[in-house]
């Protein structure tokens, strides 16, 4: 039981979270095709973070998506993309 609930604990669940999060979605949210998502706010996201993660940094959340094998798609000036070519997160729950 400790198990599961530690895995639901993770950072690929709680990313699912944030990003299904209505509340959320001015900040992250999925591409048009799911299969990945973009930062669209970094300061309404540092905002965000507290109510997932033990943090509100975004430049340790980017770390985290790169712990967890995320990569970046694109950027620019309005927003990053990011996608886990390994995992399907929308497979997560």
């Amino acid at each position: 039981m400790d198990s599961i609930k530690s895995h639901e604990n993770s950072f690929p669940y709680k990313l699912y979270d944030m990003l299904q999060d209505a509340d959320s979605k001015e900040a992250i949210a999925w591409t048009e095709h799911g299969d990945s998502f973009r930062i669209l706010d970094r300061q309404l996201l540092s905002n965000v973070l507290p109510k997932y993660f033990d943090f509100n940094s975004v430049t340790n959340f980017i770390k985290q998506l790169d712990v967890w094998d995320f990569s970046k798609l694109e950027s620019d000036q309005a927003f990053c993309c990011y996608k886990n070519e390994v995992n399907n997160i929308e497979t997560i729950r």
